[in-house]
């Protein structure tokens, strides 16, 4: 509880103060009412005037500062869950592509909504926890003043338990963060259950082959490990609980050792059975803050790791100024990167290359050639080991890589669509998109209002359309295209090579596409051959004829 505790006071301390104030006073209110029931039952006498407004005030503050200890807590443990989020989703946005892609985005995933999930419950319980505390040393406290020689028993009893009780408490912890660990696979086999669920209905051998080999041992790794933690957390409690009893029938028993009077003795062994319960409260609340701390040490593991790279939590938004673009130079760039199945390393080039307005090129070469990997390096999503990138004469680095990116619209193979037109702010946005729709033969399947695409439960090319329309409204000099057309029929092919390419050279646009339609060469003005990382040569159109 206490690096929980920790991180809260860190985002919110005055409020996180507060809180633990009202939270003590209610335990320690709830302590003093059982005193004053006490003292009634010990004088037999309901007429204590003292006694009876200590009672009633005290009846109206346990409540009332709890629930407002648990509206402050809830509140700032909200806003902290929240920020996290959102602080976590912009480093993820902000960092290098080529980490994203090693890291896996299960991985990811698990920390954004089973750490984040975890860590959430852990912080809620801290109100609750106080509070019991607060009951259990405020009973303590009042335990001392019925009896010492009590208080010392019970105070090395409950040594002796902790002791005991720790065994138990750390092999729950060791299983659950083993728990937490093959959560990561399982997460990873879920994706591939909803990526591959296609694969999976036609192959009948590989789908019961994914589930018992597979998904259930990954499965049931989970199982195992949570199963001993939970077996291990509730027998610590047992053990606890039968510790409590066991106390007061030693101090009942041991009653003539220490010379107590009968009224002592009704009145400590009350005390030791009020604090039962909180007692109990607290060690189920163990395993909840130990996945709480495991939570929190994955989820600070993967800041850290972002914040070393220099992941941006946000950048400021550049002012919609005309694009300036004469020329884009690559000279003698390099970028590798293991492939995996292999021993070494992939690397593509050291290649040159320019880009310059009103013109198309094609980047043709076998799988695995390294054409996706040119257009992420020529659109800055990945970063040159070696080499330079200049546009309009000037180096692109980390300081203006961000800048640079916002001159590409780019459609990858394995593209993502949205929902809805996101940056894209205009008075004519709806009308400038259902004529892309009607041009690109979607205004009879998609509809558009404010921005947002009524559907895209569409065919793969159909989805291709719509991430064209939105390079389209985006309007950038420069333009890639990733095997855009191998999804498209041929009439809409023969659209996009022969209509749509032309009409973004006309408009000054330079446009590189990935392409294996040999047919379609004549519409290239260069082509640039890739093979093994390598521009192999740069035939001309003529040639390829």
């Amino acid at each position: 509880m206490i690096k929980c505790a920790l991180f809260l006071w860190r985002c919110s301390p005055g409020r996180f103060l507060m809180a633990m104030i009202l939270t003590i006073l209610s335990g320690f209110s709830a302590i003093v009412l059982l005193a004053c029931a006490n003292i009634v039952l010990r004088e037999r006498s309901g007429h204590n005037e003292v006694v009876f407004w200590s009672f009633a005030g005290l009846c109206l503050v346990l409540p009332l500062s709890r629930f407002v200890a648990e509206i402050l807590i809830s509140r700032t443990v909200q806003h902290t869950v929240f920020g996290l989020q959102i602080r976590l989703s912009k480093k993820i946005a902000g960092a290098p592509l080529r980490f994203l892609e090693e890291h896996g985005t299960h991985r990811l995933l698990s920390v954004l909504i089973q750490d984040i999930d975890a860590f959430d419950h852990a912080l809620a319980n801290i109100p609750v926890t106080c509070l019991n505390l607060t009951v259990v040393a405020s009973g303590l406290v009042y335990l001392g003043w019925l009896s010492r020689a009590v208080l010392v028993i019970a105070l090395g009893f409950s040594v002796l338990c902790i002791v005991v009780y720790r065994f138990p408490a750390s092999q729950a912890a060791r299983a659950l963060r083993l728990a937490r660990q093959a959560g990561d696979g399982l997460y990873h086999h879920f994706s591939s259950l909803m990526g591959g669920a296609k694969e999976l209905k036609l192959h009948q051998r590989r789908r019961h082959a994914f589930f018992s080999q597979v998904l259930h041992s990954s499965a049931s790794s989970v199982r195992t490990h949570n199963v001993s933690g939970l077996t291990a957390s509730s027998a610590a409690a047992a053990l606890a609980q039968t510790s409590a009893f066991v106390l007061i029938g030693v101090l009942l028993l041991a009653v003539p050792l220490f010379n107590l009077n009968p009224q002592g003795r009704f009145g400590y062994t009350m005390v030791l059975i009020f604090m039962m319960a909180p007692m109990q409260v607290l060690l189920s609340a163990v395993s909840g803050f130990e996945r709480g701390e495991v939570a929190l040490e994955r989820i600070e593991g993967l800041e850290r790791n972002l914040t070393a790279l220099h992941a941006d939590v946000d950048s400021p938004i550049l002012n919609d100024l005309p694009y300036d673009f004469r020329c884009l130079d690559l000279v003698e760039v390099t970028h590798a990167y293991h492939r995996e199945g292999e021993t070494n390393d992939f690397i593509l080039g050291p290649m040159s290359l320019t880009l310059v307005p009103g013109e198309v090129v094609f980047v043709v070469g076998g799988n695995g050639s390294g054409k996706t990997t040119l257009a992420k390096l020529l659109a800055g999503l990945y970063v040159p080991a070696d080499g330079q990138i200049y546009l309009n004469n000037q180096i692109v680095t980390d300081s203006n890589r961000e800048h640079y990116r916002q001159y590409f619209s780019v459609v990858f193979a394995d593209f993502h669509l949205f929902d809805r037109l996101l940056g894209l702010e205009s008075s004519q946005l709806d009308d400038h998109a259902r004529n892309y729709l009607l041009q690109l033969e979607l205004d009879h399947e998609v509809e558009i209002k404010d921005g947002i695409l009524s559907t895209t439960e569409l065919s793969q090319g159909q989805r291709k359309r719509l991430a064209l329309l939105t390079a389209y409204l985006e309007d950038r000099p420069i333009y890639v295209f990733d095997e855009w057309a191998a999804d498209q029929d041929p009439s809409f092919k023969r659209i996009f090579y022969r209509v749509l390419l032309p009409e973004l050279k006309a408009k000054g646009k330079a446009v590189v596409v990935i392409s294996h339609d040999e047919r379609y060469y004549d519409v290239a003005d260069r082509l640039i051959r890739l093979d093994c990382g390598r521009i192999v040569e740069t035939p001309s159109v003529a040639q390829t004829a």
